[in-house]
């Protein structure tokens, strides 16, 4: 196997593992167990299935009360560089990095001198999955932020859509729209109209509060009575006033 990759699969329980900083990036897989990661900069709890990228230089201790156990790979040389980030991530459902991992474990146990480029080739696939992974936790993570921007500025008049963007500094508008869209079924400013309307509908149909047309759509952050009537009736497919007069009747 290459002189610059190195496996080692903890199977009985430790307590604790330190790693001192040096010229080689690590990747370590939990396969059992929980505890902490602790590196200069952070604290973070660990449990089964959860990966850590450590970059060149990275300082860390990892310690359990119970015992954990997990597989560690070193990769030294230039390879190292291209792993600049931390990175923790928990493997997806089909537990696909662990499947590719097992894969390295047993091509890093042959002795055929002919699988050192395709034992590195597999080595950069693990690593661009977990990268992907952390991606996809990362757009979940902003997705969920968004829609409770949205939904906490359903009454703002003076709500600007276009802020949502800045809660997802690392990706484009076109990206959020789409992954927004993927998880909601909806644009960003579909939702924010569906919410309006829903509100609208809830106050329409309070027959006790003597609400007109005007003070509606100001409470559902309509600055135009207007528009608000005209995107009412795109939705359900009626004015607010007719809306209303069905609902009472």
């Amino acid at each position: 196997m290459p002189n610059y990759i190195h496996f080692d699969a903890q199977t009985a329980p430790v307590i604790g593992t330190s790693i001192a900083a040096d010229d080689a990036c690590r990747l370590m897989y939990i396969t059992g167990g929980e505890g902490k990661i602790i590196t200069e900069e952070k604290t973070l709890a660990f449990s089964k299935r959860d990966i850590f990228i450590l970059p060149k230089k990275t300082r860390l201790e990892a310690i359990s009360q119970g015992g954990y156990t997990r597989i560690m790979i070193r990769i030294d040389s230039d390879l190292a560089d291209q792993f600049k980030r931390f990175v923790r991530v928990h493997d997806n459902h089909k537990q696909d990095a662990f499947t590719l991992i097992k894969m390295l474990e047993r091509e890093c146990g042959s002795d055929i001198p002919s699988h050192s480029e395709y034992i590195s080739r597999l080595a950069q696939v693990i690593f661009s999955l977990i990268y992907a992974l952390s991606k996809h936790d990362a757009s979940h993570t902003y997705i969920e932020r968004i829609e409770s921007m949205i939904e906490h500025n359903v009454p703002n008049v003076a709500f600007e859509l276009d802020s949502i963007y800045t809660l997802a500094p690392d990706l484009t508008k076109d990206y959020v729209r789409r992954i927004f869209k993927q998880k909601t079924g909806l644009t960003p400013n579909a939702y924010l109209n569906r919410l309006r309307i829903e509100k609208a509908k809830k106050l329409l149909s309070k027959t006790s509060e003597r609400m007109n047309i005007k003070q509606i759509a100001d409470a559902c952050g309509f600055s135009d009575q207007y528009y608000f009537s005209r995107t009412f009736k795109r939705s359900e497919g009626v004015s607010p006033a007719h809306w209303k007069k069905q609902k009472i009747t």
